[in-house]
């Protein structure tokens, strides 16, 4: 069965400059929402979000290099999406949405959240899965994500996201999870996803491909999209419903396209 209602995908177009492998760029500073019943139902959540934010990312896909014959090229182009991603192992790879990082051809960059610019591989790009797995050199102090079992995620949970709305870095939402796992799949053509994490929570283009975390600081999703709702009333209010890919489909995919990587370069 497919969820009917209407989906918006929560990309964010991009307008910053793009750097380098090497270069660096200010370091990112924790934003918080207002306070609210979430908030105050999670009162650790700001020194949670701060011991796990070094697994948060953004991830920059360009187009990719034109070249005008066999040994000469030009500048990448433009920045043509722009979001967030989840540092997910000490190898370097990352994971960030499908519809993110679009094509394997594209160029990407990664970015830490104490500034520094990683010249990005896209490995693989599965709109089914609403996935993708880049790969970026292993560095010093590197903090990947502790993945949650799937045992542990309940409905009415705290939970909190990291993301990059309006390529504003770093934002922090808080929320509840309303269901760990829905039984529809979740569609907007040509991308979706199977076993959904159903939250409550404000989520903001910008935040896709990035983790939603417990109150332990856990991976337990990447964030992927968001219920629009009726957009014909003069006084929208937002459904507050986001959707997010669940960890164990993460792991497996991350599984499959590491040894696929590995077996490439035996």
């Amino acid at each position: 069965m497919l969820v009917s209602c209407l989906f918006v995908v929560v990309a964010c177009a991009g307008t910053a400059g793009v750097g380098g492998l090497g270069n660096r760029v200010a370091p990112v500073a924790l934003t918080f929402p207002a306070a609210t019943a979430e908030a105050r139902d999670f009162p650790n959540y700001k020194n949670a979000a701060e011991a796990v934010a070094d697994s948060y990312v953004r991830v920059r896909i360009t187009a990719p290099t034109v070249r005008a014959g066999p040994y000469s090229g030009s500048d990448p182009g433009g920045v043509i999406t722009a979001a967030s991603g989840i540092l997910l192992d000490a190898r370097g790879f990352v994971i960030t949405a499908a519809h993110i990082a679009l094509a394997v051809h594209n160029d990407a960059q990664v970015i830490t959240r104490d500034g520094r610019v990683f010249k990005a591989r896209i490995l693989s790009v599965d709109p089914d899965r609403e996935l993708a797995l880049l790969r970026v050199p292993p560095f010093p102090g590197m903090r990947p994500v502790r993945i949650s079992r799937a045992i542990d995620t309940r409905a009415g949970d705290p939970v909190f996201a990291i993301g990059t709305p309006g390529n504003r870095p770093g934002v922090v939402s808080v929320g509840r999870i309303q269901t760990p796992r829905i039984a529809q799949r979740v569609r907007y053509a040509p991308y979706g996803f199977d076993n959904g994490v159903r939250l409550d929570m404000e989520i903001e283009p910008g935040f896709s491909g990035g983790p939603l975390f417990n109150r332990k600081g856990e991976l337990i999703g990447m964030v992927a999209s968001i219920l629009l709702g009726d957009t014909s009333k003069a006084n929208y209010v937002s459904p507050r419903v986001a959707f997010a890919v669940p960890a164990e489909d993460i792991v497996a995919y991350l599984l499959e396209n590491s040894r696929r990587s590995a077996a490439l370069h035996q």
